[in-house]
């Protein structure tokens, strides 16, 4: 039996038929086309998306859902609290800033207290001898002498060494240290007379007290008092 022989068709964009060969005809589908994809004779139809949704909402999946109340309220209590944790971190770094500027600055006055201290019999020479200059001693020699005790009082000063004051003050023994008594009716009891060594301070910290002459009532004018 023989198989009629039909005429070759072409297609129109679904396909192409050859000429039969051994009794068979062969259909190419051409699958470029546009429209609905097929997979053998069913097609695969792409879904719709759902009403209120956009098409990239379609393909990837549902919207997140918005963060509720109580999520809101935790991320809040989250974010005061690191404020909180920043701010006492901030407060805590200046006072360390600051405990350890005034360390630095006390151990340097420490240091400079103790070069003070050395130097302390040289200004006593000095204020000594420009005390006690001779009468036939030359102008030029007294007035060089002067200025430089002025200069090397000047640079104790900056420094930051002052004098005590003694003279006519009432005796403080955390100042003052009591060389000798005098009977006197010029000052009242217990006040310093005179100063036999000048006492000086640096930064509000004693360096060496005043060694001083006190003064005391006469016999019976204590008991008067009393």
């Amino acid at each position: 039996m023989t198989v009629p022989e039909k005429p070759p068709q072409t297609g129109t964009g679904t396909g192409a038929v050859l000429p039969p060969e051994d009794g068979v005809i062969i259909e190419f589908v051409d699958h470029k086309e546009e429209g609905p994809h097929l997979v053998g004779n069913e097609r695969l139809e792409t879904p719709a998306p759902r009403p209120g949704t956009s098409p990239d909402q379609a393909t990837t999946g549902p919207a997140p859902a918005a963060p509720s109340a109580f999520q809101v309220a935790a991320l809040e209590e989250k974010i005061r609290d690191a404020e909180d944790r920043f701010l006492r971190l901030r407060a805590d770094f200046e006072n360390h800033r600051k405990r350890t500027d005034r360390e630095r600055e006390d151990l340097r006055r420490t240091a400079a207290s103790g070069l003070v201290r050395d130097l302390l019999p040289v200004l006593d020479n000095l204020e000594r001898v420009a005390s006690h200059f001779p009468e036939n001693c030359p102008e030029e020699f007294s007035r060089g002498l002067a200025l430089v005790l002025k200069q090397f009082q000047d640079a104790m000063g900056q420094a930051g060494l002052e004098a005590v004051e003694a003279e006519g003050k009432p005796f403080d023994p955390a100042f003052h240290e009591a060389c000798a008594m005098v009977l006197t009716d010029d000052l009242p009891p217990n006040r310093v007379v005179d100063v036999i060594q000048r006492g000086y301070t640096m930064a509000g910290k004693l360096l060496r007290p005043a060694r001083v002459r006190v003064s005391i009532a006469p016999a019976g004018e204590g008991d008067q008092h009393a």
